[in-house]
C-alpha cells in the first residue's frame, strides 16, 4: 500500500464506509468526503486508461468511484514527450530518470470543490516524494480549474506546448501546460507534503 492510504490511515474507508474506530473526513456541511485508496490490481493499482502506471489511487463515496489519480515514470518514444521530460529535468536540476508524472487525475462533477482533488494529489505526491523522485504533470489549457488547483498548491509552469497529438485536434487554441513542483531547501512547496 502507498504511504498515507489504507486501513490504518485516519479516515480511511472501505467501499465508501468508514472503518471502525475512524472518523471520516467531512465537508464544511458535515458530509463524509472520500479518501484516496489504492486502486485494485498489481503494483498498487491499474488505472482505467493507463498501462504505464506505477501506482494508482481511487476515491469512493458511498460505493461510487468519484476520483482517480495515478503516477507514471518519464515517458519516451516521441520528440514532444522527450522535450517535456528535458524541460522538467532542467527545472528540477535532475536527470530525466528522477522524474515522476502525476497522471489521469479526475474528480466527479458532483464532488468537485470539496477537496477530493487535493487529497488525491497529496496522496500521489507523498508516494512520489517517498521514492525520492521529482513531480511533474501536464494539463490542457481548457482545464482551468485543474490549473488553478495545481498553482494554488505550489506547482510552477515550465513549458507550454502543442504536442503532435494536439496539433491534429480541431481546437487550435488548446495547449498543454507542463508544470513541476519546485523544492525549497530540499523540501517541496506543497502544504502538508514536505
Amino acid at each position: 500500500m502507498a504511504p498515507g492510504t489504507g486501513p490504518d490511515h485516519p479516515g480511511a474507508s472501505s467501499r465508501g464506509r468508514p472503518c471502525p474506530g475512524r472518523d471520516p473526513p467531512r465537508s464544511a456541511g458535515g458530509e463524509p468526503l472520500p479518501v484516496p485508496r489504492p486502486a485494485p490490481g498489481a503494483g498498487g493499482g491499474v488505472p482505467a486508461r493507463r498501462n504505464d502506471a506505477v501506482r494508482a489511487w481511487t476515491a469512493e463515496l458511498d460505493g461510487r468511484l468519484v476520483g482517480h489519480v495515478c503516477r507514471t515514470g518519464p515517458g519516451a518514444g516521441s520528440p514532444d514527450v522527450e522535450a517535456m521530460n528535458a524541460r522538467c529535468a532542467e527545472a528540477h536540476g535532475c536527470d530525466v530518470e528522477e522524474l515522476a508524472w502525476v497522471r489521469t487525475l479526475f474528480v466527479a462533477e458532483g464532488v468537485r470543490g470539496h477537496g477530493v482533488g487535493r487529497r488525491l494529489v497529496k496522496t500521489v505526491l507523498a508516494d512520489i516524494l517517498a521514492d525520492g523522485l521529482r513531480p511533474c504533470l501536464e494539463v490542457l489549457s481548457a482545464q482551468q480549474s485543474a490549473l488553478a488547483l495545481y498553482r494554488s498548491t505550489g506547482w510552477e509552469e515550465v513549458d507550454r506546448t502543442r504536442p503532435a497529438w494536439l496539433r491534429d485536434a480541431d481546437d487550435e487554441g488548446l495547449e498543454v501546460h507542463v508544470l513541476v513542483l519546485p523544492t525549497i531547501r530540499g523540501r517541496h512547496a506543497v502544504p502538508g507534503i514536505g
